[in-house]
C-alpha cells in the first residue's frame, strides 16, 4: 500500500510540476517584455536578451502547461465528432487517440533531448547578439516534453481503468 501511496504522490506531482514550469515562464516574458518596453521607450535602451528569451519562453509556457492542462481534461479534442458516438466507443476512440499522441510524443521528447545534447556537446550558440547557449533552453523545452509525455501515460492509465470499468460494470 506504501507503494501505491508513493506512485500516487508521483502522479500528482506531474501536472503541478509542469504547471509551475509554465507559470514561472509566463513570469519571466512577461517581465522581459515589460522591461523592454519601458527601457526602451524611457531611457532609449532596450534589453539586448528580453526578445530571445521571451521566443524561448513562449514553447517553454507552451509545452510546461500542457500536462497540467492534459490532467484537467482541457486538451482539444474534436468533440464534435466524439460527442456523436455512445460512451463505452467515444472511451475506446479517445484512448487510441491517447496512444497515437503517445507515439509522437515520445519521438518528440527524444529528439528534444537529442538536440539539446547535441547543442550543448558542441557549443551551438543563437544568432542574436547575445550568442546565448541555446542548448540549456533546448533543455527546458526537452524537460517539459517529458513531463508532458508521462502526463499522458498517467491518462492513458486511467482511460484504461475506465473503460475496464465500463465494461465490467
Amino acid at each position: 500500500m506504501a507503494f501505491y501511496n508513493v506512485g500516487k504522490k508521483a502522479i500528482e506531482i506531474l501536472p503541478k510540476t509542469s504547471l509551475i514550469i509554465a507559470g514561472v515562464g509566463v513570469v519571466l516574458m512577461t517581465t522581459f517584455v515589460v522591461a523592454e518596453i519601458i527601457g526602451r521607450n524611457l531611457f532609449g535602451y532596450g534589453i539586448p536578451f528580453a526578445v530571445e528569451y521571451a521566443e524561448y519562453l513562449v514553447v517553454v509556457v507552451g509545452v510546461g502547461g500542457a500536462a497540467y492542462t492534459l490532467s484537467k481534461g482541457g486538451h482539444v479534442r474534436a468533440d464534435i465528432i466524439l460527442s456523436r458516438f455512445p460512451n463505452k466507443p467515444r472511451q475506446w476512440l479517445i484512448l487510441i487517440g491517447f496512444i497515437i499522441g503517445l507515439i509522437f510524443l515520445t519521438v518528440i521528447t527524444l529528439k528534444a533531448f537529442t538536440l539539446a545534447l547535441n547543442s550543448i556537446r558542441v557549443g551551438t550558440i543563437a544568432m542574436y547578439a547575445t550568442q546565448t547557449p541555446i542548448g540549456y533552453p533546448q533543455l527546458i523545452m526537452g524537460i517539459s516534453l517529458a513531463l508532458f509525455t508521462l502526463q499522458l501515460l498517467v491518462e492513458i492509465g486511467r482511460k484504461v481503468r475506465l473503460i475496464i470499468n465500463l465494461h465490467a460494470g
